[in-house]
């Protein structure tokens, strides 16, 4: 997991939010920097609807044991079918348009920040949150869901 995660939580926080951290087994995380980040929940414990958005932070091999876990790709599938606002950091981005299926798109390398139909993301980040992330996220939480956003060929 890349320090954007952690970022991206602090700014919720600042904005009265309260983000959960979710990973495949309870306890901790490893970050891309080597500090051991505490996990709130087990993801095969919960389910999506329980929460008002899903962010799929970056790191590649945080992304890759996500992507190869059954219970992680339905819980952001079904965030993505219902309509959550969902957002996607460097990596992150690769799971979140494989599970939307075309249903809104997805920042590609060099696109900086891209909103479409509650699905923020941003590519290439390095680690790092981009500000306009933030407030393009926020903004989509705020709607609660993205109802243009089609989902009739996401499975969930």
């Amino acid at each position: 997991m890349d320090s954007s995660a952690t970022a991206l939580a602090d700014a919720l926080r600042e904005r009265g939010a309260m983000p959960e951290l979710l990973a495949p087994t309870d306890g901790a995380v490893r970050g891309m920097d080597g500090s051991d980040v505490a996990v709130d929940r087990a993801i095969n414990t919960m389910a999506s609807v329980v929460y008002d958005a899903v962010v799929v932070p970056g790191g590649e091999h945080s992304v890759a044991m996500l992507s190869g876990d059954g219970y992680a790709v339905h819980f952001v599938a079904e965030a993505v079918k219902h309509a959550e606002a969902v957002g996607a950091l460097g990596a992150g981005t690769a799971l979140v348009q494989r599970v939307s299926n075309g249903s809104a798109r997805v920042a590609a390398d060099g696109d900086g920040v891209t909103a479409d139909r509650g699905v923020i993301s941003a590519s290439g980040t390095d680690g790092s949150l981009p500000p306009e992330f933030v407030d393009s996220f926020c903004s989509a939480l705020g709607r609660h869901r993205a109802w243009e956003r089609p989902t009739a060929a996401v499975s969930a």
